[in-house]
């Protein structure tokens, strides 16, 4: 491998790293691999609806002390989204 192809493969991961954190909010960085596994999936965790267009959410908020960590994250719908997010704000 020469320079310049080491350098667009550095570029390259350096873009998809980017992907990823201008999804996340507010220092919310979620690994690659588990990011990848979220959005493969059709179905909200909590409704169990297929929908378009799924948003991960957090079930402990980072802001309370959550991980981003498989088992702290779900897919979810943007109806269930709202829901999920008015009753973390409410249990305040």
């Amino acid at each position: 491998m020469n320079l310049g192809s080491l350098i667009r493969s550095i570029r390259s991961e350096e873009r998809k790293r980017k992907i990823v954190r201008t999804y996340s909010e507010k220092n919310r960085f979620i690994p690659t691999g588990i990011y990848h596994e979220l959005k493969l999936k059709k179905k909200c965790d909590h409704c169990k609806k297929k929908a378009e267009g799924l948003k991960i959410h957090h079930k402990v908020p980072v802001s309370k002390g959550g991980l981003n960590e498989r088992s702290n994250l779900m897919v979810v719908c943007k109806e269930c989204h709202e829901i999920l997010d008015k009753q973390a704000m409410e249990v305040k």
